[in-house]
């Protein structure tokens, strides 16, 4: 019986490398326990056909290859050119689906067109890509279309509409060096009325406001977390079994998300979830070196993460966290650095770092990484970027002054303003904005 394993897709010309460990993406194929195999590899057959679609359970244009849907299931009707149909399924077609490279479905058709329906139930709201196969062996032939599947939510999950006729206001913090140690500081949105908030003798970095503005969290450098009103009061330390860095509220206000690392602040990494009210933890990623600057969507269904898979590139990948499904957003050549990318309120604009032009900048793309820009471009240092809610502005970090500092500039890039002024280099940056 031969059996495909693999989803079916074009290779470069040339010499290409494969690794495979005896299973399927699902894990539902396992010939590891198995002695001795037999496999025939090979590349993709000489007769490639397309594979045809028709459906009535989304909406889309599929000429552009992206189909949409609120719904947990769909149901595609596959076939090929009728004039091509009597000798592609002869003997029967094995038909495959592939979700984001994960087997969801195999069965197999004796003739085409042939009705399959997919299961989406247990996939966020996002963009995944399709991949369907119809192998006719007996005919050396394959059909196969690659897909982005669209999932929308149901129903708006936002809390409020955002006006932007109100004027914009909020607060800023950051970390500045105090009598010999980094401590966290909270000013207006212009820079104004600087404060500090910690004092004790022990550095602090990574502030991260609270959902409603008024409590701060933080992580000192022996990697505790900690949490802070605005105003000063109730400074106490959420009890960890593990080192805490880059703290990130969720929207919901009763879970925090944080990086740690393999020692402290060095090793590998991953990104954590701790329960407020138990102090459960939960583990969101499991992926070799480092995983860091994570931030949530305010519907908590992506989290979006710098990814250093090897030392030499870093990229920005986007978490589902309902199934922990994991897609690549950016992919640039080797010593190009993407990272600390933040969530625009609504979800549409992602914002981060990057020196894919030789200097570190602030870009933006859309959240499925399309329509990339450089906003920045000149020879300073830019981090940190944050969006702020009526998605006019961005806060970000930046040397153009000599030290680093926080500056500000329209979401185009244009109206760039110097925010705070100090002497001395501020660390970490932090925006809350409410309309």
């Amino acid at each position: 019986m031969y059996h495909t394993l693999v989803n079916v897709e074009e290779r470069k010309t040339g010499e290409n490398q494969e690794s495979w460990n005896a299973k399927d993406e699902a894990g539902l194929i396992d010939f590891s326990k198995y002695e001795a195999l037999h496999f025939c590899i090979d590349t993709l057959p000489a007769q490639k056909k397309d594979l045809l679609l028709h459906t009535d359970s989304f909406s889309g244009d599929l000429t552009k290859d992206t189909i949409k849907t609120d719904r947990e299931s769909i149901s595609l009707s596959l076939a090929v050119d009728k004039s091509e149909q009597e000798w592609f399924c002869k003997d029967g077609v094995e038909v495959m689906a592939f979700l984001d490279n994960r087997l969801i479905k195999l069965t197999h058709a004796k003739t085409l067109p042939y009705s399959l329906e997919l299961n989406l139930k247990e996939y966020s709201v996002g963009a995944h890509l399709l991949t369907l196969n119809a192998w006719s062996a007996d005919q050396a032939s394959v059909a196969y279309k690659n897909l982005i599947v669209l999932l929308e939510a149901k129903k708006e999950i936002l809390p409020t509409k955002i006006d932007k006729s109100k004027p914009l206001s909020g607060k800023i913090a950051y970390c500045k060096r105090e009598k010999g140690f980094w401590q966290v500081f909270i000013a207006n949105l212009d820079g104004s009325k600087p404060r500090q908030l910690t004092k004790s003798a022990v550095d602090k970095r990574y502030p991260s406001f609270s959902p409603d503005g008024q409590k701060l969290a933080y992580v000192t450098n022996e990697g505790e977390l900690w949490i802070i009103q605005i105003d000063g009061s109730n400074n106490h330390k959420i009890s960890l079994l593990i080192h805490c860095s880059q703290p990130k509220w969720l929207s919901s206000g009763k879970e925090i998300g944080f990086v740690s690392y393999q020692d402290l602040y060095h090793g590998d990494s991953e990104i954590w979830q701790v329960n407020l009210e138990t102090h459960k933890l939960r583990k969101l990623t499991n992926r070799a070196w480092l995983q860091y600057d994570p931030c949530y969507s305010s519907d908590e269904n992506t989290l979006i993460f710098t990814d250093g898979p090897e030392l030499y590139a870093q990229e920005i990948r986007k978490l589902y966290l309902k199934n922990g499904d994991i897609t690549q957003l950016t992919d640039n050549a080797l010593s190009a650095y993407d990272m600390q990318p933040a969530y625009s309120y609504d979800g549409t604009i992602i914002a981060y770092s990057s020196n894919e032009s030789g200097n570190y900048n602030i870009w933006t793309m859309d959240n499925f990484a399309r329509d990339k820009r450089n906003l920045s471009q000149d020879s300073s240092f830019d981090i940190m970027p944050q969006v702020t809610k009526d998605k006019k502005q961005i806060y970000f970090l930046s040397d153009r002054s000599g030290i680093l500092q926080t500056w500000r500039m329209d979401i185009n890039g244009g109206n760039l303003k110097q925010v705070t002024k100090f002497k001395t280099d501020i660390q970490d940056l932090a925006v809350y904005t409410q309309l």
